[in-house]
């Protein structure tokens, strides 16, 4: 069992909802960290919006985006508090928009709690945006040899939707300043050379296509297909 903290935007209470069957299924046992700033009165929030300076914070093409962005940032830090206060050795970062691949995580399930409960790690990328155009040939070729592998991360590697955590890196996950995304700062300031990052090739979790309110638009994904 691992234990995992889903980033729930208040308005995707449909999407995290589906994303809880699937940890069922998957044997991961989740917590949903609810954000939002619509107040609805069946939900229990974790951290309600608050007015945030987008001054300094770089990523977005509009203070719209720009705000998302930014309050997704405190929200994952927030989730990283919650995780460093539960004493965890590790957790699953998830986000609402998230899809797991069941079949396929559940046939490697093992070995990767294995590989996490006896390897030294910081961060364990379960699923990544890294050459999204090339990535059909990743899927060929697992589908061709079904072999499943974890590889050291050795260019920019984007998403924090599917991300092992390991509690020796929370403290420098919380000293980044809030300009960036996270997964932008890791790549950036932090650098993967620097820290003993990982990825699990092909990937095990999906983001499909779906609205994005950090970029306010609807972002379409190359569908990939559950064993």
């Amino acid at each position: 069992m691992i234990n995992a903290i889903t980033l729930s935007l208040d308005l995707r209470e449909e999407s995290w909802k589906k994303l809880n069957e699937q940890c069922k299924q998957a044997g991961i046992s989740n917590y949903n960290f609810i954000v939002g700033s619509q107040n609805f009165e069946h939900l229990h929030y974790d951290f309600v919006d608050p007015e945030v300076d987008t001054s300094n914070w770089y990523y977005g093409s509009s203070e719209k985006t720009k705000r998302c962005h930014k309050l997704a940032f405190l929200s994952h830090r927030e989730i990283l508090k919650m995780a460093w206060d539960e004493g965890w050795e590790y957790f699953l970062l998830l986000e609402d928009d998230t899809t797991i691949l069941v079949n396929r995580f559940n046939r490697v399930k093992n070995s990767i709690l294995d590989w996490i409960s006896s390897e030294k790690f910081d961060l364990l990328y379960l699923g990544w945006w890294q050459n999204e155009n090339n990535y059909p040939l990743v899927e060929e070729k697992y589908k061709n040899e079904g072999i499943f592998y974890i590889d050291k991360v050795r260019d920019f590697v984007g998403g924090a939707h599917a991300l092992v955590i390991n509690r020796s890196i929370i403290p420098l996950l919380l000293s980044l300043e809030a300009v960036d995304p996270m997964d932008s700062q890791i790549n950036r300031i932090i650098g993967h050379n620097n820290i003993l990052s990982l990825m699990v090739s092909p990937k095990l979790f999906i983001v499909p296509t779906c609205w994005s309110y950090g970029e306010d638009c609807l972002l379409e994904r190359k569908p990939v297909e559950d064993d």
